[in-house]
């Protein structure tokens, strides 16, 4: 696993924070990132440009967007300031109904073992595994950052998305292959 010591964090920011403009800004994290996981190439892609290629030489890629992921908040909110916005007017039901959750769980007379596998399940619908796409699609990887999307063995026993997000996991059914041949026990992309 990489790990950036906090020497070499300073010296990213200080390097992208003394660039004169966003151009160069973008070209130093790339080089310094690209550098930091030891690939050979690397670039930002925005808006369907590339911006800050690196190791590319003199050719710069062409980069055509195909299809849009985005995350499902992107439908609920149009900037940041809506986040802070429906924050800030729902805090007070939204610590409610965690508070609620959590202790409903915690307070039951399940043994602390039934506890731990329970609440350990409901953590990774929100982690790097999981995704909801902009589209309403639940996404998952088999495993963190390994074998996409949706595995059909690994999914098809686990309940916690099933019980607690029922229309949520129809979703994730309905994104499932089905195309004709033998099964394929998982989508290769979203």
């Amino acid at each position: 696993m990489l790990t950036w010591s906090t020497h070499l964090l300073t010296e990213y920011f200080t390097a992208v924070n003394a660039a004169e403009d966003e151009e160069t800004a973008i070209a130093s994290a790339v080089e310094r990132a690209t550098e930091m996981v030891e690939a050979d190439l690397g670039a930002v892609v925005r808006e369907g440009r590339v911006l800050g290629p690196y190791g590319f030489g003199s050719v710069i890629p062409e980069y055509e967007v195909k299809y849009r992921l985005g995350n499902r908040y992107n439908a609920w909110f149009a900037d940041a300031g809506a986040v802070v916005d429906y924050l800030r007017r729902n805090d007070a039901r939204l610590r409610r109904e965690t508070r609620l959750f959590h202790d409903t769980l915690y307070d039951s007379t399940l043994p602390p073992v039934l506890l731990d596998a329970l609440s350990s399940q409901v953590s990774i619908l929100r982690s790097q595994t999981s995704m909801w796409l902009e589209n309403g699609r639940w996404m998952a990887y088999e495993g963190l950052g390994c074998c996409p999307m949706n595995c059909t063995h690994v999914y098809n026993y686990a309940q916690t998305l099933a019980k607690l997000f029922p229309e949520l996991e129809r979703r994730w059914r309905e994104a499932l292959p089905t195309a004709p041949g033998p099964p394929s026990i998982r989508r290769t992309r979203p």
